[in-house]
């Protein structure tokens, strides 16, 4: 399977039926989906969801949520893709000054995207106050954050 050959698309509400079940295949919450209006981009085989990377703005600052890849197109790229073209637009648009995320099991995969870890007392509180942060992840979930480098 060449990732080349995926679409990529922004997230509409039509969408969520497809997220929904992508999330559940790869054990991730679909708690608080439809709460809170999301940006992101998703990557489809045909009809078929197969990638996705949500960012939800709270004011200056964003919680990266429901990154996820299909099992059969994980370990190609799909994932480092998605997220990087999140951070590239976030970069672009000047539109977060920190963009934080939860997660039990890529710490490293993120880690290379130039997230760091943070204790979650040092996460913003408008974002502790997300479903994500105050009771969708558990508490035994690491805390990450990126921020945009200024360019030059």
């Amino acid at each position: 399977m060449d990732p080349g050959c995926l679409i990529f698309r922004p997230p509409s509400p039509e969408h969520l039926p497809a997220l929904k079940v992508l999330l559940a295949q790869v054990g991730l919450p679909t708690e608080g989906l439809a709460e809170r209006p999301t940006t992101g981009i998703l990557a489809w085989d045909g009809e078929s969801l197969v990638g996705s990377a949500l960012l939800e703005r709270y004011g200056d600052t964003g919680l990266l949520r429901s990154v996820a890849v299909a099992p059969a197109w994980q370990g190609k790229g799909v994932g480092r893709h998605l997220v990087g073209t999140v951070l590239r637009e976030v970069r672009a648009a000047q539109t977060c000054r920190r963009i934080y995320l939860l997660t039990e099991t890529a710490v490293p995969f993120f880690a290379r995207l130039g997230f760091r870890r943070i204790g979650r007392d040092q996460v913003e509180p408008r974002i502790r106050r997300s479903a994500e942060f105050a009771h969708v992840c558990p508490t035994s979930a690491q805390a990450m954050v990126w921020e945009p480098q200024e360019p030059g």
